[in-house]
């Protein structure tokens, strides 16, 4: 006689695995922000690796983490918004300034986004696993 398939515990048994899978993508997202994003090793702008400099000999007042030659271009950017910076570098042109703009935009929604409600819950559906 054929085996009886309990039709409930198949039901339990996919919403289980739909369950865990869920966890697991929101759990993977959570990480790769944080891993990627974040990483004190690596320079925020074009994620080259990074010595930890002292706090003494950290660049005071910069609000990212940058590579040297990233820093340098931030600093340019910075004295360029303010009607300055070396014209002899002619490169740093409008184009250059929009990508700056951009990528600091790209920034503040980031900070954003780690501080909005939504995130929050699924930092907290996380926690209580």
């Amino acid at each position: 006689m054929a085996e009886v398939i309990d039709l409930e515990a198949k039901k339990r048994r996919d919403e289980d695995r739909r369950a865990a899978q869920e966890r697991s993508r929101k759990m993977e997202s959570v990480l790769h922000m944080f891993q990627c994003s974040w990483c004190a090793m690596k320079c925020m702008k074009c994620g080259s690796q990074v010595e930890l400099a002292p706090a003494e000999t950290a660049e005071p007042g910069l609000p990212y983490r940058f590579c040297q030659s990233c820093r340098e271009e931030y600093m340019e950017f910075l004295e360029r918004l303010h009607g300055r910076g070396d014209p002899n570098c002619y490169w740093y042109n409008r184009e250059w300034m929009e990508v700056w703009k951009a990528w600091m935009h790209y920034q503040d929604a980031l900070g954003r986004y780690q501080i909005s409600e939504e995130f929050r819950r699924l930092m907290e559906e996380i926690k209580g696993r």
